[in-house]
This record gives structure tokens, sequence and C-alpha cells, in this order.
């Protein structure tokens, strides 16, 4: 009989080091099941080899209406109608919907298009810069890792800059794993409904160049409703914003808790792309990826998912798997070849990946350049992590600022 094991997503030791706990789910098999705080039991992937063959499996739909019972009980009830509007998007449907819908921004995230935006990125990360003080204690979580992102997605959509504290807290709460802000999902999905529909009204009365222009002009064009505008704009938020935000923090962290690392990156900053390429393995800010749903019965070694079970794979497990990556538990920086699944694979690969790398590159480059003595300060008792399952990242990182005009 296979033991159902309790996931602690609201434990800050756990989000702090959830690495073990993966470790001998693993070792005891590929396949776990998990009980969420919900009471909702599901089915958890931890091991590479089977996360990368199932992520693209067709027999596992992102579609919740082949959800089971259990499911809907709980998640699609509790989050209700006025949710839906912006929570049904570009990672809760399968193709043709997805295909049609990807295509619609896929030409903003290509390599050419992204080159084009590496000055306005520099340019939000230098004002950040620039708005921290010398010579200070600041955390770094808000201040710095969760700001950059949300100024560059608003950058691109075109949000004005009076409206961004908004943005910022409505992704906060549509991402909240806070029990005690549940209640406030439904009317914040509607307020960035309504506010997403109102500025299309503008977009269309003049035309700029961003991105969300062009999704405007295509919903007038008839390639997208109303509803799936507001749900795209949700998601190049979201996605934009938190996954960008906990690379950031996270990486951080992580290269000053390694020996040497902090001080390579210092030293070399033409490694600075590989360095972050280590880190979104290393610390994966999507831990776990949005939930699947079987269509049908899946064997999977000796196990057998049903048909309406809910399936989830980590990313970050798999990222940390031995069987796989040498040295999983450390930051290498000098380590060969690519193959972490940080972002996904296949059709659901993350959109943004490409502008996350830049972000993180341009971020990382100037903070070492600026700030080559920079340091968390306190222990682990300061460090406070975003609770929840699908999102890895600190939501507090007090760090001491020393310019580097101050080096002896």
């Amino acid at each position: 009989m296979t033991t159902i094991r309790e996931l602690p997503i609201f434990d800050n030791d756990f989000k702090a080091d959830p690495f073990p706990f993966y470790d001998e789910l693993r070792a005891s098999g590929s396949l776990a099941q998990v009980r969420l705080p919900t009471g909702v039991v599901c089915w958890l992937l931890v091991d590479y080899t089977h996360i990368r063959a199932l992520i693209n499996d067709n027999r596992l739909s992102k579609n919740s209406r082949f959800a089971g019972p259990s499911w809907h009980s709980v998640h699609i009830n509790r989050d209700g109608e006025t949710s839906r509007p912006v929570l049904e998007h570009l990672l809760t449907v399968d193709a043709p919907e997805h295909t049609r819908l990807r295509a619609l921004v896929a030409p903003d995230f290509r390599p050419r298009r992204l080159a084009t935006l590496r000055p306005m990125v520099e340019a939000v990360v230098s004002e950040a810069l620039d708005r921290l003080d010398p010579d200070t204690t600041v955390d770094f979580a808000t201040e710095f890792a969760a700001l950059v992102p949300l100024i560059v997605i608003c950058e691109l959509l075109g949000v004005p800059v009076a409206d961004r504290q908004r943005f910022r807290r409505w992704a906060e709460l549509l991402m909240s794993a806070d029990e005690t802000e549940q209640a406030l999902i439904p009317g914040a999905a509607r307020e960035l409904s309504d506010y997403l529909l109102a500025l299309a009204d503008e977009r269309r009365a003049a035309p700029d160049d961003s991105l969300f222009c062009r999704l405007v002009q295509a919903r007038d064009r008839g390639e997208m409703t109303d509803r799936e505008l507001a749900a795209m704009g949700f998601i190049l938020l979201v996605a934009g914003h938190e996954t960008t935000a906990g690379l950031l923090s996270a990486g951080l962290l992580a290269l000053h808790e390694t020996p040497g690392a902090w001080q390579r990156l210092c030293d070399a900053p033409q490694d600075t792309p590989r360095i972050v390429e280590e880190l979104l393995r290393f610390c994966s800010p999507i831990e776990v990826a949005t939930p699947r749903f079987a269509r049908e019965d899946i064997e999977v070694g000796t196990q057998t998912i049903k048909a309406g079970d809910t399936v989830f794979l980590s990313l970050a497990a798999a990222n940390r798997d031995g069987s796989r990556f040498d040295q999983p538990n450390d930051v290498i920086v000098d380590r060969a070849g690519g193959g972490h699944l940080a972002f996904g694979l296949g059709p659901h690969f993350c959109l943004g990946a490409g502008l996350a790398r830049l972000e993180g590159e341009v971020a990382f480059a100037a903070l070492s350049n600026r700030f080559p003595d920079l340091a968390p300060v306190g222990g682990q008792e300061t460090l406070m992590w975003s609770p929840g399952l699908l999102l890895r990242g600190l939501k507090t990182l007090p760090v001491r600022l020393r310019p580097a005009l101050d080096r002896p």
C-alpha cells in the first residue's frame, strides 16, 4: 500500500531546503503520493528521467476538466467563477488552444527581440541599484529582486508607471499560498481583469509599441477573446515577475553560501551567463510545475496513476537528481553542459526563459560591479521563504551594501 506523505509547503524550514525530502522520496521510488494542505492527495514525481518523459506525455493534460472530484471540490470551487477570467491561461490549456495563444506572444520573446530589450533591462537594473542606500542593510528580496522583474515586465506590457505597485500587489495575491489571503483571490482576479480590459480600451484608442497593445490588436482581429486577453496579461505578469524574483533572491544567497562563487562573479564578469545557468539549475525558482491531470490510467514503474488523478512534476527535484547531475547539491560555477529543467520542456517550455536569463545576467553583473562586498547579514532565522507549492524564492533577504569605491 502506498504511503501518503504530508507536503509541508507552509513550513519555512521546508521551503528553505526541501531537497532532503525529495531525496528521500526518490530513494523510495520515482512516484510518491503526497497530501496538500488543502487535503487533496496527488502524485509527485521527483526523479529526472520520469519527469523528462512525462512532461511531454499527452496522457497528462493541463486542463482541469480532466481533474477528479477531489481537486474540483477544493481548488475549482474555492477560486470560484470570478477568478477564472485570469486563472485559465497558457499554463492551463492544451493544444490547439495553447498553440494558438502561444503564437500570439512568442515573437516578443525570440532572441532577436530580446536583444533589443537589453538596454531597457540595464537601465531598470541601474536605477534600482541607484535607489539602494550604500553602507546600509537593505532587504534585497523586496527592494531589488522583486522590483526589477516587475518593472521590466510592466515596461514590456506597457503598464503606466502609476499603476505598477497595483500590479505588484495583484501578482502577490493571485500567487499567494497564504491561507489568510485566499478569500482575497477572487476580488483581486476581478480587479486585474477589469483593469486589463480598461487598459485595452486605452491602447485601442492610442496604440503604442507594447506587447499588450499587440495583443489588443489580435483580439480586435478576432484571434483571441476578452477573457483570453485578460488571462494572458495575468500569466505574463506572474511568469515575468515572481519567477525571476525567485532566481535573483535565491541565487544571490546561493552565491554567498558557496565558497568562492561570489568572488568568481566579481572577478570574471564574462562568466556571468554560465553562472546564471547553474543558478537556474540549483535554485529552480519554479519548484513544481503547474498541475497536470491524467486523461487515462498511466503506468509509472510499479505504480498506476489513475484517470482523473492530479500529478505534479518537481522541476527543482529533477535538477538535484544525482543520477543526472554530479554533486547536485553544490553550485559548480564551471559545470559543463546544460540539461536542467528549470524552464520545463516541450510545448509548455517557459516562454520567458530568454528574458529571465537576460535579467539574471544583467542584474548579477551589475550587482557584483557596483557592490562587490555585498553580503547577507544575520543567520538563517532572518530568511523568510515564500510559502506554497509552485514557486521557490525569498520573501526577505537582509544584505549589507558596500560600494566598490570603499575597497582598500
